[in-house]
C-alpha cells in the first residue's frame, strides 16, 4: 500500500513538474524615444494563458536611459474587464509580477517636458 501510494505520489509530482516545464518564455528587447508628456506601450498586450502549462502570470522587465537625464518611468498593467490596472512599475529599473492568468501591457511612461530615450527588456512566461 505505501509503494502504490509512493508511486502515485511520484507520477503526480512528475507530471506537475512537465505542466510547469511546458510553459513558454518569450524575451524581447527595444530601444526609443518616449515624446515629452506622453507613454508608449512597449509590450502588448499579450494574454497569458494555462494552455501552455503556466501556472502564473510570470513577467519581469527591465529599463535602461539613453542620454541625458532619468529614463522613462516602467509600468506592468493587467486588463481588469475594460480597464488597464496598475500591477507594478514606477520610477525605477525594473518591474515584475508573479500573478493571475490574464492580459497584460508594459508601458514607458515620461511625464517630463522633454522626449527621454530609453532601452529595456521584458521577459514573460506564455
Amino acid at each position: 500500500m505505501k509503494t502504490l501510494l509512493a508511486l502515485a505520489f511520484a507520477a503526480l509530482m512528475f507530471t506537475t513538474g512537465h505542466a510547469s516545464a511546458a510553459c513558454v518564455y518569450i524575451q524581447n528587447t527595444y530601444s526609443g524615444i518616449v515624446p515629452a508628456n506622453s507613454f508608449v506601450v512597449v509590450q502588448g498586450p499579450f494574454t497569458i494563458t494555462g494552455a501552455n502549462g503556466c501556472r502564473q502570470a510570470n513577467i519581469t522587465s527591465t529599463i535602461t536611459g539613453l542620454g541625458l537625464g532619468s529614463p522613462p518611468s516602467l509600468v506592468i498593467e493587467k486588463l481588469d474587464g475594460s480597464v488597464w490596472k496598475h500591477i507594478d512599475g514606477g520610477n525605477r529599473s525594473t518591474a515584475s509580477t508573479l500573478g493571475a492568468l490574464g492580459t497584460y501591457r508594459v508601458r514607458h511612461v515620461n511625464d517630463h517636458n522633454v522626449a527621454r530615450g530609453y532601452s529595456g527588456t521584458t521577459r514573460y512566461g506564455r
